[in-house]
């Protein structure tokens, strides 16, 4: 008997980790869907204020759509980071890049699979000779 047990146990074991995992991009998409919304509103805000505010539920909206696929933000902007190739792209001039640059625009990455890699430029924190 525990043999069978054992083997009726898994199926239900996959079952519930496919059912969170639809609820989870469920949840996704519904995040996505309100900054699409609330992306179509920016047209027709009528001041500054409201704008602004629209852009905060937009972000909102993407951070959580984002999160719960799993996506996280390589690097923050104006941050000071040592030169990957993997990771970043040079946005400078000159046949290679840095050993030290700094963030204009992160990057998204889930886990270890960049997605879409960090805009970088030269660092200007080096002292000159």
């Amino acid at each position: 008997m525990a043999g069978k047990t054992r083997g009726r146990r898994r199926p239900q074991i996959a079952g519930l980790a496919n059912t969170l995992a639809e609820a989870s991009w469920t949840q996704a998409d519904r995040a996505l869907a309100q900054a699409i919304a609330d992306f179509s509103e920016l047209d027709i805000a009528q001041t500054p204020g409201k704008r602004k505010a629209l852009m905060a539920l937009i972000a909102q909206s993407l951070q959580r759509a984002a999160r719960r696929r799993g996506l996280e933000r390589i690097g923050v902007e104006g941050e000071v980071a040592p030169f990957d190739a993997e990771r970043h792209e040079f946005a400078g001039r000159g046949p290679r890049a840095p050993k030290e640059v700094r963030i204009l625009v992160p990057g998204v990455a889930r886990g270890a699979v960049v997605l879409v890699k960090a805009r970088v430029a030269a660092s200007r924190s080096r002292a000159r000779a």
